[in-house]
């Protein structure tokens, strides 16, 4: 996994945004081990995946 590229996607991001990314990041893979009752990794592709959904809450100017 490509910290730096994370960090990237996720400027402007609030912590409790990052935190609701990470909710979002682990639901399927959560899915996926119990139904093949095996470890399954989170992967830069499950991030990717939930940044369509999950956006910064914080807008431009609050950042200044």
């Amino acid at each position: 996994m490509d910290i730096d590229q994370l960090i990237s996607l996720t400027d402007g991001y609030s912590g409790a945004d990052i935190d609701e990314l990470c909710d979002r990041v682990k639901e399927q893979p959560l899915i996926d081990s119990i139904k093949s009752d095996s470890i399954i990794n989170i992967t830069m592709n499950d991030f990717k995946y939930a940044l369509k959904s999950v956006r910064s809450s914080v807008d431009k100017e609050s950042l200044k």
